[in-house]
């Protein structure tokens, strides 16, 4: 059986989703300052990622068409799944609080199926990198972690762009 690359990269970025983009990325920016600041980033940078994420599952669903219901459900089972393992709670890949589950999902709601873990796996690499030098900023064991979903965000988009240009058939 033939992966198609291109298909499941589709769409990667394009036109709502970049808007959707840069929206988040100033929110991020802003949210990144404060929980540096105060280990806290406002409660209600919780409801913009919400409905930014409900926003763009609605886009999801508006343009989903017979042959890509498969590739609608394996992004969005994706987001749900990590996003749930993300969470204090279960804490399987980090143990964050709900803001920045929410933040994370939100910027997944852009992404194509296959960078959905593809973006999980370069905000566990982008952790690991920052933690250093986020630790002084936080208490204990806790550290902001928006700098870390931004740090990711941004270098996600050059990956996704590669990756789309490689029109890969394996």
């Amino acid at each position: 059986m033939a992966l198609d690359f291109n298909y499941w990269l589709q769409p990667a970025l394009q036109d709502p989703r970049t808007y959707g983009l840069f929206f988040l990325l100033g929110s991020f920016t802003v949210a990144s300052l404060s929980d540096i600041r105060r280990m806290s980033a406002q409660s209600e940078f919780l409801h913009i990622w919400i409905l930014a994420l409900l926003a763009l599952f609605v886009v999801d669903v508006y343009l989903l068409r017979g042959p890509e219901a498969d590739r609608f459900a394996v992004k969005w089972g994706a987001i749900t799944v990590l996003s749930l393992m993300s969470y204090r709670g279960v804490g399987v890949i980090f143990k964050l609080e709900w803001g920045d589950v929410a933040a994370i999902a939100a910027v997944c709601g852009i992404l194509s199926a296959l960078m959905v873990p593809i973006f999980f796996a370069i905000l566990v690499v982008s952790n690991v990198i920052l933690v250093p030098l986020l630790r002084k900023f936080g208490h204990g064991n806790a550290y902001p972690f928006m700098p870390v979903v931004t740090a990711a965000t941004l270098i996600s988009i050059p990956v996704a762009s590669f990756l789309q240009g490689l029109n890969l058939v394996l």
